[in-house]
């Protein structure tokens, strides 16, 4: 579990390993947005991307703010060697179902999505 709260250096080496997609959703880690990184979590194949709740904002730089259009209850998926946002939007109600949980269906969609080329495990 990647949990940004004292220190940015995981953040940092998934950052430094090209072709390596990132998943990231802030917010506090009693929230929804904790769920909906646990469940993201368990969804990726593992050497291709990195899942990461960042419960302090202040990790990021304001340019990585602002370009990642991260903040408190949103989410966003980089790629290429730039790291641009491919796909962003808030954790809820994007990534929620309809009773208020974290939806596989739409999380896999914004992991996988043609902008994100996310592979995600099939079976779960």
């Amino acid at each position: 579990m990647a949990i940004l709260e004292a220190t940015r250096q995981p953040l940092d080496d998934a950052l430094s390993r090209l072709g390596l997609t990132l998943f990231l959703v802030a917010g506090p880690a009693n929230g929804i947005e904790h769920r909906v990184h646990d469940t993201a979590e368990r969804m990726v194949i593992r050497g291709w991307g990195r899942v990461f709740l960042v419960t302090n904002l202040y990790l990021l730089t304001d340019l990585e703010r602002r370009r990642w259009r991260i903040r408190d209850g949103r989410f966003a998926v980089l790629t290429g060697p730039e790291r641009t946002a491919a796909v962003t939007g808030h954790a809820a109600p994007d990534l929620l179902t309809t009773e208020g949980s974290p939806s596989v269906a739409k999380i896999r969609s914004v992991m996988s999505g043609e902008k994100a080329a996310w592979p995600v495990c099939p079976s779960r």
